[in-house]
């Protein structure tokens, strides 16, 4: 691994810090409000048919509790699909007559071939449905125009004013022709002569 200069990673640090606070638009597929718990405070994401203003079942949150809220309602949804799926086998098995699973045969002839927390290709297809976009990037475009850093003005008026008039192009009302070496013999005379 390289390792950065002290300057270096003080810019990543900012660049990671910057990042985290820009605006994330999540969506809440569930039915129940889901609370995300950050610093001992409850961020709301609505259910799937309640809207707080931003659309039926999404909110704006900083990136941070986007993170958080986008791996725990991950975990719940996968979780909620497997324990949906193990309990239709074991009922499949009892209406079978089939007698019931040990715990290790439970793992062994059902829960093994479902969906994990870290399956990277369910992972991806939820996130697709949770995650709606950046919204706003933090730092970015909400720059106040007194903050720019702009040096003070310390030329003179006159030099100002020359600045402004510098700008003004204007056609000459002489047709411009580069002078032949002929001309410049001429007026080489001409100025001699005086």
């Amino acid at each position: 691994m390289i390792s950065k200069t002290p300057a270096e990673f003080e810019n990543w640090q900012r660049e990671e810090y910057r990042k985290s606070m820009d605006s994330i638009l999540v969506y809440n597929p569930t039915d129940k409000d889901y609370f995300v718990m950050w610093d001992r405070m409850n961020h709301l994401v609505p259910n799937k048919s309640k809207d707080i203003g931003f659309g039926a079942g999404q909110v704006e949150l900083p990136r941070y509790i986007a993170d958080k809220y986008l791996k725990e309602m991950k975990d719940l949804l996968i979780n909620e699909e497997v324990n949906n799926r193990v309990k239709e086998k074991i009922e499949d098995r009892a209406k079978k007559g089939m007698p019931e699973l040990t715990p290790y045969e439970k793992n062994v002839q059902v829960t093994d071939y479902l969906p994990k927390t870290s399956d990277e290709k369910k992972i991806i297809e939820i996130y697709g449905n949770l995650f709606k976009g950046v919204v706003r990037e933090f730092g970015l475009y909400d720059v106040p125009e007194s903050s720019t850093n702009t040096k003070p003005d310390t030329r003179t008026a006159e030099e100002k004013a020359m600045e402004a008039l510098m700008n003004n192009k204007v056609e000459s009302k002489q047709p411009t022709k580069a002078p032949t070496i002929d001309d410049k013999k001429k007026r080489l005379e001409e100025v001699t002569q005086e």
